[in-house]
């Protein structure tokens, strides 16, 4: 049994409040321009404020660790046609207890032991019905995540995955199927180091049940599968295959057509646009234009403060490969004040580092940062894919180099 705390349970609240002023809106709310409309619809209806900054924050358009005002909350309840957040808690409950097979959850510990116990007894049906009680990991915002858990179901899928080849056959094929399979064991245990073994074979399950391209879902689903085959392609020096590939794929949709407003998750997008640019280099197409539109997309997903670093480490990467040492500085300065703002806890922060640092030799400049400790992977339990790919990297990139004497 998964006993939840109470604030967990508000949690769960005010996640199917936005699922219900969505619904009542009756539009997709994916851009900031769309709350201030939401706003006036609210104003028109109940004859009370709320602000499209508090809508924002509320529907994860933009980051903050804040929980909205009671009042906001009674005002949301009125529009969906409640009294107040008082007698929508208490429907929820009732309709909690009249139908436990439909209710969504948040993880916590006690989930994650339940989890396990499943993944070592092969159970794999109760693993699916396990994953799909969750909320949505993409499209829950800060109210409702809580990153270390939602990461550790991940990993924790994905430890089993990599150790016992018979559970994956099996359990795989159930995953691509539901929503939240895909979400928190494709989309979140990006698994670089066995991507040419079980991971890559898995993507056509992955692809089978995706959504297409017509929906944010659908899109994010496409980039993210066709971004790691490129990337799979490329690292393997399979040139053929990958722009035969990659002309497909970016025919079918171009970075230009993907943005936050567009796509439910931006990680995927911006390694999407990385290889885009890698396309254009391997093809001989670059240009200023091509160039300047890659390094503006990039820094736009940057400047939304989900995941820089990751972003960061993408387009390092694409501009890395593609020679363009000189813009990889300039834009490695221009955002190296993530270093000192947020705690970096997973791989990009090593890989970051070691492609800047390789750009200012081949350059001949000072790397700006003296410390070793900057191409030493933090260890965190939590984040525990991709670390023998990582350290390659990291290895081959300072091989040949003098790293910075430590202060």
């Amino acid at each position: 049994m998964i006993v939840e705390k109470k604030d967990s349970i508000s949690a769960n609240y005010m996640y199917e409040l936005v699922i219900e002023v969505k619904r009542t809106y009756g539009q997709e709310l994916l851009s900031v321009a769309d709350t201030y409309h939401l706003s006036e619809t609210i104003y028109a209806k109940t004859g009370k404020k709320v602000s499209p900054t508090t809508l924002q924050r509320l529907l994860g358009l933009v980051k903050s660790k804040s929980r909205p005002f009671c009042s906001t909350l009674n005002i949301l309840a009125e529009y969906i046609g409640y009294k107040d957040w008082e007698r929508f808690c208490d429907i929820q409950k009732e309709i909690a207890s009249n139908d436990i097979s439909g209710k969504r959850f948040i993880p916590d510990y006690s989930a994650l032991v339940l989890l396990n116990i499943c993944l070592k007894n092969k159970s794999i049906q109760s693993i699916v019905d396990f994953l799909d009680m969750l909320y949505p990991k993409y499209e829950q915002n800060h109210f409702f995540s809580n990153n270390k858990i939602t990461t550790a179901v991940s990993n924790l899928l994905g430890k089993y995955a990599r150790q016992d080849r018979e559970l994956a056959r099996e359990l795989l094929p159930m995953l691509a199927k539901t929503e939240r399979g895909r979400e928190y064991f494709f989309e979140s245990f990006v698994d670089l180091d066995y991507l040419d073994d079980y991971l890559i074979d898995a993507f056509d399950f992955y692809d089978k049940h995706s959504d297409g391209t017509s929906t944010a879902k659908g899109r994010t689903e496409f980039v993210f599968s066709n971004s790691l085959r490129l990337l799979n392609h490329f690292e393997k020096d399979d040139m053929p295959a990958f722009k035969n590939l990659a002309e497909n794929v970016f025919s079918t949709l171009h970075p230009r057509d993907i943005t936050n407003e567009t796509c439910l998750h931006l990680n995927p997008v911006a390694r999407y646009s990385a290889f885009w640019l890698l396309y254009q280099y391997v093809e001989k197409k670059l240009s200023d234009n091509i160039i300047d539109f890659f390094l503006h997309r990039m820094q736009e997903m940057i400047d939304q403060r989900t995941l820089p670093n990751m972003i960061l480490m993408h387009s390092l990467y694409a501009l890395h490969y593609s020679k363009l040492f000189e813009h990889l500085i300039t834009f490695y300065e221009n955002n190296f004040s993530w270093f000192s703002k947020e705690p970096w806890n997973d791989e990009s922060t090593t890989l970051v580092n070691s492609y800047a640092f390789h750009a200012y030799n081949v350059m001949g400049k000072e790397f700006p940062v003296s410390s070793t400790s900057l191409f030493l992977p933090k260890k965190d339990p939590y984040f525990l894919c991709s670390a023998h790919y990582v350290s390659q990297k990291v290895e081959k990139l300072t091989a040949s180099l003098k790293l910075p004497v430590v202060k």
